[in-house]
């Protein structure tokens, strides 16, 4: 049990944390890059600026936790709870979150980095997205409800539908591929995402 410990920059590499009660520890500016933290609770706990490349939270518990500009590249967070989590500025690019939920309260993404991240059947209602980067990710069959969407970037995301953006709180200036754009503004006339331009242009 690691119950409100003080880690800080500590080196927990390729640590075994399966299970561990981790709740509200302060563990900013740690190195956790392929650790594993399957099922781990991680409540309350504070992760920021962590380095967390590759680490595996398959389960795990995250409701309030920060993990605000944090490095999450290639993580696993299949069937996490994110309820209230804060994720700012945080760099999820090609991390798994399948199936991963925010039911209870939202979670927070604003300006994170989630391009070909894996958001299939994740459930985000009302999460803040504020700004996010989506490109390529997936998602397929994610519950969006609610969710703010404003200036996120969502071009080329797969498995994206105009039922998935039309469900969301916001979506002005969000960024889309030229056909979800225009099959948003027929469905939703004063809706005004912004056009991504040729599919691909930066």
């Amino acid at each position: 049990m690691l119950t409100n410990a003080f880690l800080a920059r500590a080196a927990l590499g390729r640590a075994s944390l399966e299970e561990c009660d981790l709740r509200r520890v302060w563990a900013t500016k740690s190195w956790c890059n392929k650790a594993q933290m399957t099922g781990a609770d991680l409540r309350e706990a504070l992760f920021n600026k962590a380095d967390m490349v590759a680490c595996d939270l398959t389960g795990a518990d995250l409701r309030h936790a920060v993990l605000s500009r944090s490095d999450l590249q290639q993580a696993t967070l299949r069937g996490a709870k994110l309820s209230g989590a804060h994720l700012l500025s945080t760099d999820l690019s090609d991390a798994d979150l399948t199936g991963a939920t925010a039911e209870e309260e939202p979670v927070h993404l604003d300006k994170s980095y989630l391009n070909q991240a894996r958001l299939n059947n994740a459930v985000l209602r009302n999460a803040s997205l504020i700004g996010a980067k989506l490109r390529h990710a997936d998602l397929t069959d994610a519950d969006l409800t609610g969710a703010d969407l404003t200036g996120a970037d969502l071009r080329r995301a797969r498995g994206l539908t105009v039922d998935q953006l039309l469900a969301t709180g916001s979506i002005e200036r969000a960024r889309l591929d030229p056909n979800l754009h225009a099959a948003c503004r027929r469905s939703a006339p004063g809706t005004e995402p912004a056009a991504g331009g040729p599919v691909g242009q930066e």
